[in-house]
């Protein structure tokens, strides 16, 4: 009987040894999906996902290891930034495209925002450029935001040297003036300009001019034509009219007040344009900020002791 009795408590105490081992491993099971389920939120929180051109990319492990550092903000569409710094080439990114997005190795070529309908045109220095062909071999990837003024993007990487982009400037042309009756012109139909006190019959150069029909017939030309080419009467003695083609530039300033706009500040200039080392290219009473980028960029810092009024009121 007494066996029997041990017997039965025995299994009893092994029946509850079990039971409390099988609800330790029942909570431990809990514990462990518990603590599983906290890291994948935690995972799910700290994604970081980009949308470049249209495409979702997972960028949460390249953020820790870019060359660039942690530039890339999460839940946007970073697009922009990325085709300024690499341009159209999305091989490097591959990677990190999120598998429900159609892979594509190449971004199809962006559209174009400009005045033309098919052409890319920008705006630098006051010029116009059609970059349509140069954004597809630009060494520096496809930069270009058309139909914008790209002068700080361009200045900042080549100074103010226009002489790469020649081949891109777009020439706008003009109808010939017509000869006001006022003025006296040589012959019938001509042109006539007068420039520092001396005239000239450009007929002919407003058909073949570069720059296009900028002439004024029977006008003085004389602020235009300082603000392009300085003081230097060289290229137009070929057009002076009987008596003046020994004029080889104009007359040195008088001393009278020259102030000068630039970059919407007034200067002035009326002792220095006797002094600066690219001559008397100061055009007095008008705006020669597009004179002034055209040589030195955007530091205005240079005229600062020049400046109407005292220092400047801008950076």
């Amino acid at each position: 009987m007494k066996n029997k009795i041990l017997n039965g408590l025995v299994i009893g105490l092994l029946a509850t040894l079990t039971l409390a081992t099988g609800v330790m491993a029942i909570n431990k099971i809990i514990t462990v999906n518990r603590k599983n389920d906290q890291v994948k939120k935690i995972d799910e929180v700290s994604k970081c996902v980009v949308t470049l051109f249209g495409k979702k990319y997972d960028v949460t492990e390249l953020r820790k290891t870019h060359s660039g550092g942690d530039i890339f903000k999460c839940d946007t569409d970073m697009s922009e930034i990325y085709q300024g710094q690499h341009g159209v080439d999305m091989n490097r990114v591959k990677k990190y495209l999120i598998a429900d997005s159609q892979q594509v190795s190449v971004m199809v070529t962006p559209t174009t925002t400009s005045t033309s309908k098919n052409n890319c045109i920008v705006t630098i220095l006051s010029n116009k450029y059609d970059v349509t062909n140069l954004r597809k071999t630009h060494s520096g990837g496809d930069i270009f935001k058309c139909g914008t003024d790209m002068t700080t993007i361009y200045t900042k990487q080549h100074g103010t040297n226009l002489s790469r982009m020649t081949e891109y400037k777009i020439v706008e042309k003009t109808n010939v003036v017509a000869v006001p009756t006022a003025k006296p012109t040589s012959a019938s139909g001509q042109c006539i300009v007068t420039l520092f006190g001396n005239q000239y019959n450009i007929t002919s150069l407003v058909i073949s001019h570069s720059g296009g029909n900028v002439f004024n017939c029977g006008t003085d030309m004389s602020s235009i034509y300082q603000g392009k080419h300085g003081t230097s009467l060289t290229r137009m003695v070929a057009y002076a009219i009987s008596g003046n083609s020994t004029v080889t530039s104009a007359p040195a300033p008088t001393s009278t007040t020259c102030i000068i706009t630039v970059n919407g500040q007034q200067y002035d200039v009326s002792t220095f344009r006797t002094k600066h080392k690219g001559g008397n290219v100061f055009v007095c009473g008008g705006d020669n900020t597009s004179i002034f980028t055209s040589q030195h960029g955007t530091k205005w810092d240079m005229l600062h002791d020049y400046l109407v009024g005292g220092g400047r009121d801008d950076d």
